[in-house]
């Protein structure tokens, strides 16, 4: 019974993974990192999401800018696109923007710069960013350290595991259902 509650929150635990890290936008390693980097600040690693939304608007806006240095990501410094042109990952560029924003001097330039780039979710991170950039990067290396970041393999196969689990539940559901149909016309007619 143990075995089965712990493997069933492992799987639970892996879809959470799965399906938060697709809608921010980052790997399912990534995700993991930064949750325990955000929660080690007393945040909610799924505040990244609104923030994502923002920064892939600053990713475009630099992208296609003339003049990349006025743009907030070209006033930090960072890079949307590679050596050969093509566009950097969102988690890249995410990482970068936090660690930019962190090595900053507390102040209206950074808050309004961490607005811009990241929205709402900007000023929320004031407390990660007071931290510094090294601290970040020391922070996502000790989770790793503890063992608190799966592989991509272990998320996939606790995803499958938590679909079958959820199979099996609502085949039982119908069965019940279906055997309660049948039984039914029994129970009006006494």
């Amino acid at each position: 019974g143990a075995m089965v509650k712990l493997t069933s929150s492992t799987a639970e635990t892996a879809d959470e993974v799965d399906k938060m890290s697709q809608k921010i936008g980052i790997s399912k390693k990534a995700y993991q990192e930064w949750a325990y980097v955000m929660g080690q600040n007393g945040m909610d690693v799924n505040l990244l999401q609104s923030g994502m939304k923002s920064l892939n608007t600053q990713i475009l806006k630099t992208q296609n800018a003339t003049d990349k240095s006025k743009t907030a990501l070209g006033k930090l410094g960072i890079a949307v696109t590679d050596s050969s042109g093509k566009l950097r990952s969102q988690e890249d560029v995410l990482y970068d923007t936090i660690t930019a924003l962190a090595n900053m001097d507390e102040g209206a330039d950074r808050a309004k710069l961490a607005q811009e780039l990241l929205g709402k979710s900007g000023s929320e991170l004031a407390p990660l960013l007071n931290q510094g950039g090294q601290a970040i990067k020391d922070l996502t290396k000790r989770a790793h350290d503890l063992g608190l970041v799966m592989s991509d393999e272990a998320v996939d196969a606790g995803v499958k595991l938590g679909d079958t689990i959820d199979d099996v539940k609502k085949s039982f559901k119908a069965l019940g259902t279906n055997l309660g149909t049948s039984l039914m016309p029994i129970v009006q007619k006494l």
